[in-house]
């Protein structure tokens, strides 16, 4: 194995220099500094639950595990997730949604990226959000769209 040492510096382009944080990891690391050192703190941050993982859940993450679902799954989210969701939406407002206008992402951050970067291109505007998971204002940036 060869290796090769430089002293040349790294350069990053102007997209990763001008990153930020997200507001809502900023929120969450500022109640961990917190907690640890004493304070009380109520974290409203990224939206987690502050119990514990339902033992049901725990199960089936266990089951799939033991079955060997271990390994990457189509980015929109398995086939019987998404039918699964759809019949839950279906039944509960009487609509007729199919399994491929399911997107079962990793959350609703990633998955509005995603939709932002799949329509809107060349400083288009990005429409605001108004719920509580804002879109970072970094990654509208990296979208090459600007906020509307």
């Amino acid at each position: 194995m060869t290796t090769t040492t430089t002293t040349e510096r790294l350069r990053f382009t102007r997209r990763v220099t001008e990153m930020e944080i997200s507001p809502t990891l900023a929120v969450m690391n500022r109640a961990h500094e917190l907690v640890a050192r004493g304070h009380d703190v109520v974290d409203l941050g990224p939206g987690e639950p502050d119990f514990a993982t339902p033992a049901f859940v725990a199960e089936a993450g266990k089951r799939a595990i033991d079955n060997g679902q271990t390994k990457y799954t189509n980015p929109l989210g398995t086939k019987p997730l998404r039918e699964a969701i759809a019949a839950r939406y279906n039944r509960r407002f009487g609509t007729n949604v199919l399994c491929e206008h399911i997107i079962a992402g990793t959350g609703g951050k990633q998955e509005l990226f995603n939709i932002v970067l799949a329509l809107r291109s060349s400083r288009r505007p990005i429409p605001r959000t108004t719920s509580g998971r804002p879109l970072p204002r970094s990654s509208r940036w990296r979208a090459s769209g600007r906020a509307a």
